[in-house]
């Protein structure tokens, strides 16, 4: 072809003298090039951008499902904490605070005076203190027949508050003590009955204190 000018005699060094026809490819090749730059750093740029949104986006998950378990701990310890209260509540009907343990005493005189049996001695003994109660124990002495005992150990059972018969000792009353030769199988009778007297202040002073940790779960979720 007339006017051909061979590659091998371009001169490199100024490209703006080459033919048209070596200048059009390369204009080609070095626009399909710049393109190619162009879009690897568009396209490593979105990728970048996409990266720190997935990680953002995976965060804000977390924070979610954080606050979500939080929220579900807090309704389910709010709703176990209420159940328990409501629990010792009922429990604590059974036993007497301290200001009821004299009419709990005139309650168990009655059930005996009721179940047909005088009582030689009913005195309190020593306190046994506790951190949320305090058991007061009373000495019984009586001598009666087995079946009024038995009658009384069952009326104890119904009163309101908590008593127990501990330490029970009986045995067969000499026949020489017995003041009627027509009462036989009387029983000589020593007992222990215990009462647990809770403290008001302490149960309050608890209450309070699972209130504010619920306040504070509160704080934490927000």
């Amino acid at each position: 072809m007339k006017g051909f000018v061979s590659p091998a005699k371009l001169d490199t060094s100024n490209i703006g003298g080459w033919p048209i026809y070596y200048k059009i490819p390369m204009w080609v090749l070095l626009v399909v090039a710049m393109f190619a730059l162009a879009k690897s750093a568009l396209f490593k740029e979105r990728e970048d951008s996409i990266a720190a949104n997935e990680a953002k986006i995976a965060s804000l998950e977390k924070s979610f499902a954080d606050i979500f378990q939080k929220t579900v701990d807090l309704q389910q310890y709010q709703v176990r904490a209420n159940e328990l209260w409501n629990i010792l509540e009922g429990l604590l009907k059974y036993l007497p605070e301290s200001d009821q343990a004299p009419e709990l005493i005139k309650e168990v005189n009655q059930s005996a005076l009721n179940s047909s049996i005088a009582i030689t001695k009913f005195s309190p003994a020593a306190e046994v203190k506790s951190e949320s109660y305090t058991i007061n124990p009373f000495i019984l002495v009586t001598k009666t027949r087995f079946e009024n005992f038995a009658t009384f150990a069952e009326a104890l059972t119904k009163l309101d508050r908590i008593m127990n018969i501990v330490n029970f000792d009986l045995n067969v009353a000499p026949q020489e003590d017995q003041n009627f030769i027509d009462e036989k199988n009387m029983i000589d009778v020593s007992a222990q009955l215990q009462t647990y007297v809770y403290d008001s202040e302490m149960i309050e002073g608890l209450r309070k204190e699972v209130m504010q940790s619920t306040k504070n779960m509160k704080k934490n979720v927000k």
